[in-house]
């Protein structure tokens, strides 16, 4: 029994029949420094070196080529396999992405039929390809393609015309290629996909932006490049990785039609203001392609998921703080009314004691005063003696008495005066009170006197 093998980038359900063994392979992106990430039309050559699918009815030129791939994506010849019509159905951009399309550029006229890398058998490596690479690759094309070596018995005068027109053509991609300014430029204007997302569903966001960024990056001076990482990538990387992309520095370069060869300067002022000149028409270009990319680097950070949800992280930290510094205000607003109240509370109560102590003072007072009334009211009957006695001291020593002396002497001196035994032993009781009244104001008028006498002596010295 005959066995048919068929080979498939997914599985087919459609395909696999009944009695069909299927053998799949779990395979995913391999990182690979220096290596550019391939795409459906990779696989749709591969695909048809391998005669899996049928070629297109023309395939004479490159023009030819893309539109032969674009019809296979749409099912011209292809397969009959719904998985491979399904992965050239995904070339088109997922719902809602908008993708800003740039202006084609033109390469010099001089490399304008030449692809050098294909020359030297590096075009499948390319702006990737390294000096030692490039020196291996020319050594190889100078051994083959030797017009000594490759014109062997060969009397065609054509051929060899042809021959040594080949072997200049790859001595001229070598001195270019070889050249790091000269490569640069080349690089530059070598075939680049220039189209850039824009819009897109947060959720698609690293199916849609990931590839952009990892395709731009080989135009970075710095070739360190952060990846554009996953939703597990912390924010500090993040943030690093955007930081790069907003000062991101390019190399490219971005030659102009007008620009005027600096080999041919007849001086080195001729060849500085070439130089100058071509800076000038490349001014514009350095500027559309700046532009180009932050525009795509501005919209990468407003639809990226992990900008987003720190976004939103953030703004709930600050409605958050927001509501702990309203909660701690509304705090301090009860403990401070708090405070008002228990200090209103306590002046109350301490107004309401000095009333209270005000009222027992006043009342003391009162009572007081009534009490020094009455002796003194007692001592002018003392001193004025009985009906029909003599008075025991004067109205006006009794008067003194009353006024200089206070409740506690008043109740002494008229206890004193009514426990003495007689009316001259009253008035000698009397007297005593008045001579010593005197005496101590006698006193005070002499410390007055000294007091005086010390400050003006104090004055003088």
């Amino acid at each position: 029994m005959a066995r048919s093998r068929m080979l498939l980038l997914e599985y087919d359900a459609t395909a696999a029949a009944e009695g069909t063994t299927v053998v799949c392979a779990a395979a995913g992106p391999v990182p690979y420094s220096r290596k550019e990430p391939v795409g459906h039309i990779f696989h749709y050559k591969v695909l048809l070196q391998q005669g899996l699918i049928d070629p297109p009815a023309e395939e004479s030129s490159s023009s030819d080529a893309d539109d032969s791939s674009s019809n296979a994506a749409n099912g011209t010849g292809v397969h009959p396999s719904s998985s491979v019509g399904s992965n050239l159905d995904d070339l088109q951009p997922p719902p809602g992405v908008s993708w800003k399309k740039s202006k084609g550029k033109k390469k010099q006229v001089k490399s304008k039929d030449l692809d050098y890398y294909a020359l030297l058998g590096l075009q499948h490596e390319r702006w990737m390809a390294t000096d030692v690479q490039l020196k291996q690759a020319y050594r190889k094309a100078c051994l083959e393609h030797h017009p000594d070596k490759k014109l062997v018995g060969v009397d065609c005068d054509i051929k060899k015309s042809e021959a040594e027109e080949h072997f200049k053509k790859i001595q001229e991609a070598y001195d270019t290629l070889s050249d790091p300014a000269k490569r640069r430029e080349y690089d530059s204007v070598d075939e680049f996909d220039d189209s850039l997302p824009l819009d897109c569903d947060p959720a698609d966001f690293f199916k849609v932006f990931a590839p952009a960024f990892r395709r731009n990056a080989r135009w970075s001076v710095d070739s360190k490049v952060p990846d554009v990482g996953d939703e597990s990538t912390p924010y500090e990387e993040v943030n690093k990785f955007y930081d790069f992309w907003y000062g991101f520095k390019s190399w490219r370069e971005f030659p102009h039609p007008d620009e005027e060869d600096v080999e041919q300067a007849e001086s080195r002022e001729h060849r500085r203001w070439i130089e100058r000149i071509n800076a000038k028409l490349r001014e514009k270009g350095k500027k559309d392609e700046a532009k180009r990319l932050r525009e795509f680097v501005d919209a990468a950070y407003r639809l990226d998921p992990r900008i987003l949800a720190y976004k939103q992280q953030q703004a709930a930290e600050r409605e958050r703080k927001k509501a702990e510094k309203a909660e701690a205000r509304r705090l301090q607003l009860e403990e401070e009314q708090r405070q008002r109240e228990e200090e209103e509370a306590r002046k109350r109560a301490e107004e309401e004691a000095a009333k209270a102590a005000a009222a027992e003072a006043k009342k003391a007072r009162e009572a007081e005063k009534k009490l020094l009334k009455k002796e003194r009211q007692r001592l002018r009957a003392i001193a004025a003696g009985g009906e029909q006695q003599q008075r025991t001291l004067s109205e006006d020593d009794t008067e003194k008495l009353c006024q200089m002396l206070d409740l506690q002497q008043l109740q002494q001196l008229c206890d004193a005066a009514s426990a003495a035994a007689g009316q001259d032993a009253t008035a000698a009781v009397l007297a005593d009170a008045v001579r010593a009244l005197q005496t101590a104001a006698e006193r005070e008028a002499a410390e007055r006197e000294q007091k005086k006498k010390e400050a003006e002596k104090a004055l003088k010295e």
